[in-house]
């Protein structure tokens, strides 16, 4: 049984995760905002979705940004 304090963490290991962790924040948001547009077009559901969609595509621009700073 591997213990946690037997890992060996490099430093290389953790931008590794880093990078793959932004990809995915930035991916998550414009899936979210995407789908918010669709369900603004086809939801029976009364909510509003096109708010929601502009805050996380909003947010998938700054924190590209960011990333790319």
């Amino acid at each position: 049984m591997v213990r946690p304090a037997d890992l060996q963490v490099s430093q290389g290991m953790l931008d590794g995760l880093e990078k793959e962790v932004s990809f995915y924040r930035l991916t998550s948001h414009m899936y979210w905002g995407l789908w918010g547009v669709l369900q603004q077009a086809h939801s029976t559901i009364p909510f509003d979705y096109l708010p929601y969609a502009v805050r996380r595509v909003t947010q998938y621009w700054k924190d590209k940004a960011q990333l790319e700073a």
